[in-house]
């Protein structure tokens, strides 16, 4: 081994030893993150969690029906893209 690929080697080896390190950070930095996406989405979308109503489930069919899109329907009805998706398709079964 030259003493090019020696130093090459310490520094790769230096930079695994703080990859325990790095997760740590990058894992707090996630969950802040998914915090403020949380808030924020309980800003955004204050009927989530909450039970659909009849009409909600009628309305949401005509105007899917119609092709109004999924971000659509996810401002009209306050509810989040996931919720607006499963809805539709419990719906439709």
């Amino acid at each position: 081994m030259t003493h090019t690929q020696y130093k090459e080697f310490e520094e790769l080896m230096a930079s695994y030893a703080d990859l325990p390190r790095t997760r740590v950070l990058w894992k707090k930095k996630k969950e802040q993150e998914n915090t403020l996406n949380t808030e924020q989405q309980d800003l955004i979308y204050s009927k989530a969690y909450a039970q659909w109503t009849k009409e909600e489930d009628q309305k949401l069919i005509e105007l899917y029906s119609k092709g109004e899109t999924i971000e659509e329907l996810c401002k009209i009805f306050a509810r989040n893209k996931g919720a607006i998706k499963s809805r539709i398709k419990k719906i439709s079964q």
